[in-house]
């Protein structure tokens, strides 16, 4: 699972919203993403979807509680976990190659 915790104000979010997606696309059956929106309502959420063509599940953090489990400090943040549910990677940028970790 690739946990992706973003916001629609960040700037490095919107640039690598097309990573993600062709990360969704061509890892599809082998990884889940799944992008936590930090604090923002739906509706500017869906608003965003829509107009950057976001192909992976949003999931909204409305009050920053999943954030703060995870010890997001800075947004983004990409935690990806194993199988087991172990982190294996945690950062401010996308892995290099995310099948080094598979």
């Amino acid at each position: 699972v690739l946990l992706v915790f973003w916001a629609t104000w960040c700037v490095t979010c919107k640039a690598d919203v097309p990573a993600i997606n062709d990360i969704q696309s061509r890892m599809s059956g082998r990884l889940q993403v799944l992008a936590i929106d930090f604090m923002e309502s739906r509706e500017k959420v869906q608003a965003f979807m829509k107009a950057r063509n976001i192909t992976y599940p949003v999931l909204l953090d409305v009050n920053g509680k999943v954030a703060r489990k995870f010890w997001v400090v800075g947004i983004p943040t990409y935690v990806l976990m194993d199988k087991g549910g172990k982190i294996v990677f945690f950062g401010n940028a996308l892995p290099g190659s995310l099948e080094s970790y598979l």
